[in-house]
């Protein structure tokens, strides 16, 4: 007997009509990947004056499958500042883009308002494939907790080209040798230009999806699409007595506030060229706060959603060189 092994499982994702091409748009992983596909049931009764009489069919047309892909962040390195980051396909079917005009060697997503288009992506499990031809889209959740890896996670979801996956030998990826980036007390959050003693950030796109499904033989739909998403973060801090109102003032008086994470800073707080990643959202209102007891000191987190205005983007997304933003 051989044995699937979890831990061979790869991920090739493009935000493109066809299949990438591996090695092209290989994510690394930070946990097995694992494909079940969700089979369209269908029960019907079948009154004999006699139970346990129903019957189930199976709709070989609407097969669908979810999965969910966790990367580490990593450094880009120096050598190629605009060079796309390993996750960029992974954030991209979530909700982002390019920008119109994008600033010279630096790499830059901003949150798409124009509406998501699909991924593609070839999956692979101890060498057994599966295909998903533009049929992908996701839903972020990015999180910068003191201590750990800067970590995002993406819930992909869509239709199946089939549900029986082809014996296919796992591509030979090219690994990433730059560092990953650690959250540490030299990363920096910023509310309205007040720094923040953050232990957590969490981003989120929060999408509505919705799914078409029509008759019409080779020109029928089978359709996911992201029609909606509500950008929102989220800051965990302990909190200062002679602060302890500030949470609910904002949010009563509607604050809005422009919001600055850097992750991988340098010792002056500041993002280094090539290895930080900077992440602005100019018009961020505070909407809520939850309190929790850690060890007996009173830990807030706040809620921030973010909003498109005066021609900006709700949320950016930068690597490369940006030193100087």
């Amino acid at each position: 007997m051989s044995t699937v092994l979890t831990s061979r499982s790869a991920v090739y994702l493009k935000q493109q009509p066809a299949l990438p091409v591996p090695p092209d748009g290989f994510v690394e992983t930070n946990k097995a990947v694992l494909v079940v596909p969700i089979f369209s049931k269908l029960k019907t009764n079948r009154m004999s004056g006699q139970m346990n009489t129903q019957d189930e069919f199976i709709d070989l047309c609407n097969s669908k499958a979810a999965f969910n892909v966790g990367t580490d962040l990593r450094a880009t390195g120096t050598a190629k500042m605009d060079k796309a980051p390993e996750y960029a396909e992974l954030i991209k079917v979530c909700g982002f883009r390019l920008p119109a005009s994008p600033v010279a060697d630096t790499y830059e997503l901003v949150n798409d308002t124009d509406g998501v288009p699909h991924g593609s992506a070839l999956v692979f499990v101890d060498d057994n494939e599966f295909k998903f031809t533009n049929t992908l889209v996701g839903a972020l959740t990015a999180n910068f907790e003191i201590g750990k890896p800067a970590n995002i996670e993406v819930a992909l979801s869509g239709y199946i080209d089939s549900e029986i996956p082809v014996n296919t030998p796992n591509p030979v990826p090219v690994l990433n040798t730059a560092k990953a980036l650690i959250v540490s007390c030299l990363d920096i959050v910023t509310v309205g230009g007040t720094v923040i003693p953050a232990e957590k950030v969490v981003i989120k796109t929060n999408p509505k999806i919705a799914e078409t499904y029509t008759m019409g033989g080779t020109n029928g739909m089978k359709d996911n699409t992201i029609t909606d998403y509500s950008l929102t973060l989220d800051i965990t801090f302990p909190v200062d007595k002679t602060k302890y109102a500030e949470a609910a003032m904002a949010i009563r008086s509607g604050t809005v506030s422009a919001l600055r994470v850097i992750i991988g800073a340098d010792s002056a707080g500041k993002p280094v060229d090539g290895e930080s990643v900077l992440i602005t959202a100019d018009l961020a209102k505070a909407t809520a706060y939850t309190d929790s007891d850690k060890n007996g000191l009173l830990d807030r987190t706040l809620s921030f959603r973010l909003f498109n205005g005066n021609g900006s983007p709700a949320m950016r997304w930068l690597t490369g060189k940006i030193a100087g933003l």
